[in-house]
């Protein structure tokens, strides 16, 4: 597509990530559809927000080397979602197994 060396150079392991961390977002999504059909939204809302504080923290950290991270730039951020996503798989996953409100 006619970009430069560089910037292909640094697509490559970003996509990798952010490849990985479609199957806990696809898992995530699953659970999600789940509880917003039996009229639990908050839930969904609450995991979305967490997941969004942790990307941001996550993607400094590891962008730029903040918080005691290693400086990974672009890669960095792909992992930092990942990493996000796979949180808020867990948030959802744990609530619908112990919320009494998913019980038959």
């Amino acid at each position: 597509m006619g970009q430069p060396e560089e910037v292909v150079e640094l697509a490559y392991p970003y996509l990798f990530w952010v490849a990985i961390s479609l199957i806990p977002l696809v898992a995530f999504q699953g659970f999600r559809q789940f509880a917003e059909g039996l009229f639990q939204t908050r839930l969904a809302m609450y995991a979305t927000l967490m997941g969004n504080v942790i990307n941001v923290i996550l993607n400094y950290g590891f962008i730029f080397g903040g918080f005691g991270f290693p400086e990974l730039g672009v890669e960095g951020a792909a992992i930092g979602s990942l990493i996000a996503r796979f949180a808020m798989l867990l948030f959802m996953g744990v609530n619908v197994r112990t919320n009494k409100k998913f019980k038959i």
